[in-house]
């Protein structure tokens, strides 16, 4: 919810023939159950849109990237998430990708490639059973949030016709956002503040700045940065040819 809100301020200023890439960093301190859906996304093939079309990328991809206010690169995988089904069909949008920023994932990603391989001879739900078992075994739940500990980032680039658009969102305690969100929502709903109807993101079905505005009541800042490509003059007619008098 909070990636596709700020992806679509950022198309504001970016214009047509985007590409928009959202990349989430949370805090290292997941729930068991958090971590087995993880695990669970992670072994699957997920998609991603190219050239406007929706696409399949492997698993077991890895980045660098930076994260604001965090010194050096850390790993991060691509994940198959809800800002691509929102931007599905989009004429704004071009291309779309969401990361998932985690050190801890990104040494992990070439055991679940090869995890994800064993679906070819096992049926997934088995794999899912015996992957949420050893999550179980080696994890436990973390204690209850904190601010100080909870910190995340959420940076948003488009990349248009335009300029370029960037967004970072700071916030702490994610699952206190989830929850927010999830009453926000409804709420919302209740006072007849929808916008659009059907399949659409929280920030296109109740507007993108109303989102992020009332996220900022549990603390989460968002600031952008804006940088417009200069117009380019139109060139004058060329003269035309000279003509030999008789």
């Amino acid at each position: 919810a909070p990636g596709t809100a700020a992806a679509e301020v950022c198309l504001e200023s970016s214009g047509e023939r985007s590409s928009v890439c959202v990349t989430y960093a949370p805090p290292s301190l997941q729930t068991v159950a958090s971590l087995q859906s993880m695990v669970r996304v992670l072994r699957r093939p997920g998609y991603d849109i190219v050239e406007r079309n929706l696409h399949v990328f492997a698993t077991g991809q890895v980045r660098r990237v930076a994260i604001p206010g965090s010194s050096g690169l850390r790993g991060a995988v691509p994940i198959g998430a809800g800002e691509v089904t929102a931007f599905m069909d989009d004429p704004r949008v071009t291309n779309c990708e969401t990361l998932f920023a985690s050190d801890d994932m990104a040494r992990a990603a070439p055991g679940l490639k090869a995890w994800s391989k064993l679906a070819r001879f096992l049926p997934g739900d088995t794999l899912d059973k015996w992957s949420d078992a050893l999550v179980l075994k080696l994890k436990k739940d973390p204690p209850a949030e904190e601010p100080e500990t909870g910190r995340f980032v959420i940076t948003v680039r488009a990349q248009g016709a335009s300029g370029d658009a960037c967004a970072t969102l700071h916030g702490t305690s994610l699952y206190i956002v989830t929850g927010f969100i999830g009453a926000m929502g409804a709420q919302s709903l209740l006072q007849g503040k929808a916008q659009r109807f059907g399949y659409v993101s929280l920030g296109q079905g109740l507007g993108a700045k109303y989102v992020l505005t009332r996220l900022e009541e549990i603390g989460t800042k968002t600031s952008y940065e804006i940088a417009l490509k200069p117009a380019v003059a139109e060139a004058a007619p060329a003269a035309a040819p000279a003509t030999a008098s008789a």
